[in-house]
């Protein structure tokens, strides 16, 4: 399976999205302008904390 395969089938199986990388978390100094999408789907929350 490709990646254009897989996510094809992501998004056709909206059961399955919660799933993807159920246990993790990132760590950035970047902005994400749409958490729906690939590989978010809307499952992630965003938390703001200060830096060192």
């Amino acid at each position: 399976m490709d990646k254009t395969e897989f996510l094809q089938e992501l998004n056709n199986r909206v059961d399955l999205q919660k799933y993807l990388f159920i246990r993790g978390f990132l760590v950035t100094d970047q902005e994400f302008s749409d958490l729906s999408v690939f590989p978010f789907y809307g499952n992630w929350n965003v938390e703001k904390r200060g830096g060192i």
